[in-house]
């Protein structure tokens, strides 16, 4: 596939991004989200429906209970006093060291609904290679090019963002591509 945008996320992406949060970049390791916070990045536009996107990250020490992933078809910020991670609206992968989870995200408007999961060691300080493919209502999920979750959504969200957000862990992201 020719990649529809790509990014080696050494430097910041001047063009086609929105950065809601403060990010550090950390040379070849790419864009660095600080621990203990929540940050947010958005690629694109609210009019993507159907992609593939594809990420390099890398935690940095123990993650425990926080979090590092991909949101896809997002909508709003959510940075509030008021609001948690889980108020934004969209789909996020998230990953700590001990599981991946596909999220399903609404606002913070009802509880929260993991709507898909994996085990399976994520460990710190190694390269993991996370690829997202959105179709329609399906999703898929890989991690290292093994396929870990589909999940096809009666009532999905169709379109938004695409971009990283974290829930406190500390994490690089490096090699972006973003395919149709």
């Amino acid at each position: 596939f020719t990649p529809l945008f790509s990014h080696s996320l050494t430097d910041y992406m001047l063009q086609g991004s929105d950065y809601k949060t403060i990010w550090k970049l950390a040379g070849e390791q790419g864009h660095r989200a600080t621990a203990g916070t929540r940050q947010l990045v958005y690629i694109g536009d609210q009019t993507i429906t159907d992609f593939t996107m594809e990420v390099t990250i890398r935690f940095v020490g123990s993650t425990g209970t926080s979090t590092a992933g991909i949101i896809f078809r997002a909508s709003n910020d959510a940075f509030s006093q008021y609001d948690n991670y889980t108020s934004i609206q969209g789909y996020y992968l998230s990953l700590n060291n001990s599981e991946v989870r596909l999220e399903k995200l609404n606002y913070g408007a009802q509880r929260l609904q993991t709507i898909a999961g994996a085990s399976g060691a994520n460990a710190s300080g190694v390269d993991i290679h996370l690829k997202v493919v959105a179709r329609g209502n399906t999703i898929e999920i890989y991690r290292n090019g093994e396929l870990l979750i589909t999940y096809t959504d009666a009532n999905p969200f169709t379109n938004g963002h695409l971009g990283f957000y974290t829930n406190g862990a500390e994490v690089t992201y490096k090699d972006l591509v973003i395919t149709k």
